[in-house]
């Protein structure tokens, strides 16, 4: 809902209350798909990409010092005259002298700003989008019938008030059919309840709720009083302070999220692995140690064997330990002295068994204690679920623990990882990616190290370091982990002063060294550009 019609709406309103006559200071790009609107006093940061579709009005912003694009120069000292909406469409639209307009294209994977002058399209962030080129704002559709005839419905259930609602408008979401038919359970009709959700998505009262891995904007309260709330909710007052707190609580919970999950997934985990493994290499050895001795099973064979009638598959033979009777299993195929030497040969695999897996314990133990200090200081830490979500977002003490035990493991690990591989090495989202620091350490890594199934990247028509990205088993590369090692492997390169580098990447099984060629140069076949800024990490 944070960049839905109404939200859109209430941000024009805000912009035409305080905003209109202010001066356009800059307009730029720091990040892929974002932008940044500089006004007097403000700046707009607009994302472009879902799922980071966004409008945040901020009154700071630190400008980076390099890999910055400029933007719209056209637009640099014009006056603000208005901002509108299209009605009932996701299109925020700011008119500024001149005739200019910059339009945001609010459509999620379509999202676009683009630049127009006299109701010509002359320029666009996203140049990719070429239909946009051509654009012409449209009015959405809003069904005044479907409303009346939704109005006449007596029998609802949450489906249904979620379809009579599409019929009216598709600004209506979900979350719009929940709160309606909620109203509806508590005796409101349809009309009544419609009215109602629209009146408190106009009101100046916002809502956020934490959820398990996501914050969610509300326009209005996501639950009735008195009903129970699973999930912990703040109110906030007015646009911009909502959509400020929406974005930055959303980004700080989605950091906690990931690196929270990866330490877990590299300390907690493989202690928790060690613990079952000890566990069961304990029942291994327990069951081994109440078990009747095999050894002494071969000694009642052997000193019965004139008991014994061939080809017998069982006997009950005179067990001298307990003085008792003992039914003994027996292979057909072998005579009693060949049954017994049998037994004394299983004995002897269960004894090896059995110290095997003592040294397999007691190396376990060792490892487990090498961990254990880490482990509780990572139970130390606020599990996801748990942090604490009041008025001023969260609890910046259990935000700063975690960065810091995240500081603390990340350098413990590069510094175990200098003396394991003679490469740079980086992580993101729990992928290993490996960086040459020179043109022989180039062809270890790529000729050598590198698996075929793994990702290779260079940057384009330029010198630099080779970079491999380590495959994991049944997953295929992410994107953003992609665009990180592009990242890398621009900055590792001549070309890592430059504002956009153009990075080649393919898998490693489709590179090769010819014959006579100079360390560090490869052929590379199938390969596809991604284009990044240059990432010095």
């Amino acid at each position: 809902m944070h960049y839905h019609y109404y939200t859109l709406q209430h941000l024009s309103r805000f912009l035409n209350a305080n905003y209109e006559k202010a001066r356009v200071h800059d307009c730029f790009s720091q990040n892929k798909n974002e932008l940044i609107f500089v006004l007097d006093g403000l700046f707009l940061r607009v994302g472009c990409r879902a799922p980071s579709t966004y409008i945040i009005p901020f009154q700071r912003f630190a400008k980076a010092k390099k890999n910055v694009i400029d933007l719209f120069p056209e637009l640099i000292g014009l006056r603000l005259e208005g901002t509108r909406i299209v009605p009932y469409e996701r299109v925020l639209i700011m008119a500024f002298e001149e005739g200019y307009e910059l339009i945001f294209k609010m459509h999620n994977t379509k999202a676009n700003a683009i630049l127009r002058k006299e109701g010509v399209v002359i320029s666009l962030f996203n140049t990719q989008q070429e239909e946009d080129l051509t654009y012409e704002e449209s009015k959405g559709e809003y069904h005044y019938a479907a409303l009346l005839q939704a109005g006449k419905e007596t029998d609802w259930d949450e489906a249904k008030v979620f379809e009579a609602m599409r019929g009216i408008s598709f600004i209506f979401e979900r979350q719009y059919a929940k709160k309606v038919f909620q109203l509806i359970q508590r005796g409101k009709n349809f009309r009544e309840a419609f009215r109602h959700v629209t009146a408190l998505s106009l009101g100046q009262k916002f809502y956020l709720e934490k959820q398990h891995n996501r914050i969610k904007f509300y326009l209005f309260p996501p639950y009735e009083e008195g009903e129970e709330t699973p999930f912990p909710v703040i109110e906030i007052k007015g646009i911009a302070q909502a959509l400020k707190a929406f974005f930055s609580t959303q980004i700080q919970y989605i950091n906690y999220l990931t690196h929270y999950r990866h330490l877990q997934k590299e300390i907690q985990k493989p202690f928790d692995k060690y613990q079952k493994v000890y566990r069961s290499y304990e029942k291994s050895i327990k069951k081994i140690d109440t078990q009747r001795s095999l050894e002494e099973i071969g000694h009642i064979i052997m000193a019965n064997l004139h008991a014994i009638q061939p080809r017998s598959k069982q006997v009950e033979l005179f067990d001298f330990y307990t003085n008792k009777s003992l039914k003994v299993k027996l292979k057909p195929d072998l005579n009693p002295q060949e049954n017994a030497a049998d037994y004394y040969e299983r004995h002897k695999k269960l004894k090896n068994k059995r110290e095997y897996l003592l040294e397999q314990m007691a190396e376990l133990q060792e490892k487990m204690e090498k961990v254990k200090d880490k482990v509780a200081a990572f139970k130390e830490l606020t599990p996801p679920k748990d942090l604490r979500f009041q008025d001023r977002g969260f609890d910046f003490k259990q935000l700063k623990a975690l960065k810091a035990f995240d500081k603390q493991e990340t350098k413990e690990q590069k510094a175990k990882d200098e003396h394991r591989y003679p490469f740079r090495v980086f992580y993101m989202d729990g992928y290993e990616i490996f960086v040459g620091k020179n043109a022989k350490n180039n062809d270890e890594l790529s000729l050598k190290f590198a698996k075929k199934e793994d990702l290779w990247l260079h940057a384009r028509d330029v010198t630099g370091s080779h970079v491999v990205i380590r495959k994991k088993p049944g997953q295929n590369f992410p994107m953003p982990v992609i665009e990180y090692a592009a990242g890398l492997a621009a900055y590792y390169s001549k070309r890592k002063n430059d504002s956009v580098v153009p990075v080649m990447y393919t898998e490693k099984k489709y590179i090769r060294k010819r014959k006579g060629d100079p360390p560090g140069l490869v052929v590379v076949s199938r390969d596809r550009t991604v284009m990044v800024e240059p990432i010095k990490a």
